[in-house]
């Protein structure tokens, strides 16, 4: 031993000057256990891979001590003649206690998928060295010290589980699968990856506006409200609370437009404010803008503009994801000086709007190119996320037959009013309706248009017959012409 200077890295590697050579003649031996965790940062830090360092950053049984130094003693004298001129010293003040592990035979059968009596699973670990204690329905585990790496209840499943063996576990014919409720926040991750995947820029603006811009938000949905004024704003620019997240996203806008980026995409999550009398109230809501052209100008595309249908096909999409069924679409006007725009219902309930942003608004805010809008509660959309339910049918064995017809229709009648009235009339093996073209010319009477509908027909077992598609045809035409006052060319 040396009293000035280092003789070892503990549980690491010896030094050289208290090694044993061939003319060593007295030995002193230490037995001890060195904590794993200092033992590995120490090994990494001095870039040392020993054989101590690879036993000790593992984890050793800590009762062996006593046993290794005799032993150690032992072979001395009987190999090499040696004699031992000392008692044992033992400077450990250290009791160490068994780990113990809580569980119930269920909770081991449940995590392994199996069904392992009771005595069994007592057999295995028993034979072991674990230790039971058993209290009702409760099991513990008291886990030898020698079995660092026994800490939790699937440790001991994985014990009981090497010893029962892999290959007498049954193999299910079915797959069982948990699919957890989707939060608020998994349901605003949906939505945000699909936008930033359709070129789309999250946006974060403050919370305090412009009173000057009420002018233009006028909602006719909300015109009973009032709007939250801040009592000493910084300035006039943030004098009330935002009652919609759009005057931000023109702000931005326009902020891009002055520096010539003029095809942009955004959105953003956030709370509007208002009140009732002495009530306030708050919404969380999703908004967002597309102007310019759909993508950037190269050689192999010609530039092409985004437009009201291109929005709405990204909004059907995400609302397709949240809820591929029971989905109504009515015509509404969201401003009271916006231009076209739709209101989406969706199992009774109005969940938010998506329109042409009018040209009062973009003059306003200076901005040259047609703007269009959406606007969603983000409390609906996670409502009906979480109310969805995932359903699986095996593929069709039959191929599908298509049908198309044309009809003279007045203009006050939509699309989706049409498609409603087909499924009404057979939602069995109608599985789609689809407007491919609307023609309008002289020989057309005034107020009225054609619509050119495909209708795609799939039965899961059996290939149909075209005599019964045609019959369902005209039932589907017979309905179309005495609820609309509808015409087939």
């Amino acid at each position: 031993c040396d009293v000035n200077s280092p003789v070892c890295i503990a549980g690491v590697l010896g030094g050289f000057d208290s090694g044993v050579s061939q003319n060593t003649k007295d030995i002193f031996l230490e037995s001890a256990v060195f904590d794993m965790t200092s033992v590995r940062k120490t090994a990494r830090l001095h870039g040392i891979n020993s054989d101590a360092s690879f036993r000790f950053e593992r984890g050793v049984d800590k009762t062996l001590t006593e046993l290794a130094i005799r032993r150690a003693c032992q072979m001395i004298v009987e190999l090499s003649g040696g004699t031992i001129t000392t008692s044992l010293v033992d400077q450990s003040k250290v009791t160490f206690c068994k780990n113990k592990i809580s569980f119930s035979p269920e909770e081991i059968n449940s995590i392994l998928g199996t069904y392992i009596s009771d005595a069994d699973l007592e057999g295995i670990l028993s034979s072991l060295d674990f230790e039971i204690t058993k209290e009702n329905y409760l099991w513990t585990a008291a886990v030898p010290l020698y079995r660092i790496d026994v800490e939790r209840t699937c440790d001991i499943a994985e014990e009981v589980l090497r010893i029962y063996g892999f290959n007498n576990v049954d193999i299910s014919d079915s797959m069982k699968i948990s699919i957890p409720k989707i939060g608020i926040n998994d349901c605003r991750k949906r939505i945000s990856s699909f936008l930033v995947n359709q070129g789309f820029f999250e946006a974060m603006n403050n919370s305090m506006i412009s009173s000057s811009v009420r002018t233009f938000f006028t909602s006719q949905d909300n015109s009973n409200l009032n709007d939250i004024t801040v009592l000493n704003p910084l300035s006039k620019e943030l004098g009330v609370m935002r009652f919609s997240l759009l005057p931000g996203l023109l702000e931005n806008l326009k902020h891009n437009q002055n520096r010539q980026n003029t095809n942009l995409r955004l959105f953003e999550f956030g709370k509007t404010y208002s009140k009732l009398n002495n009530e306030y109230f708050e919404r969380n809501l999703i908004s967002g803008i597309v102007t310019g052209n759909k993508m950037e100008e190269n050689w192999i595309n010609s530039k092409s503009e985004v437009d009201f249908y291109y929005l709405k096909g990204i909004i059907e999409n995400i609302l397709s994801q949240l809820s591929p069924k029971n989905t109504s679409i009515s015509n509404s006007q969201y401003h009271s000086n916006s231009s076209v725009g739709l209101l989406y219902i969706i199992n009774g309930r109005t969940i938010g709007q998506i329109g042409i942003m009018d040209n009062s608004i973009l003059n306003h805010y200076s901005i040259k190119k047609p703007v269009y809008y959406f606007e969603f509660d983000i409390d609906e959309l996670n409502q009906l996320f979480n109310n969805n339910s995932l359903n699986y049918k095996e593929l069709p064995k039959a191929f599908y037959l298509r049908r198309d017809i044309s009809i003279i229709i007045k203009n006050s009648v939509t699309f989706e009013e049409i498609k409603n009235t087909s499924f009404g009339v057979e939602n069995r093996i109608l599985i789609d309706v689809n407007l491919f073209d609307v023609y309008k010319d002289k020989n057309i009477p005034d107020g009225y248009k054609s619509y050119s509908i495909s209708y795609l027909f799939q039965h899961e077992e059996k290939t149909l017959t075209d005599n019964y598609v045609d019959s369902i045809i005209s039932k589907i035409m017979n309905s179309i012409e005495k609820t609309f006052d509808a015409k087939r060319r």
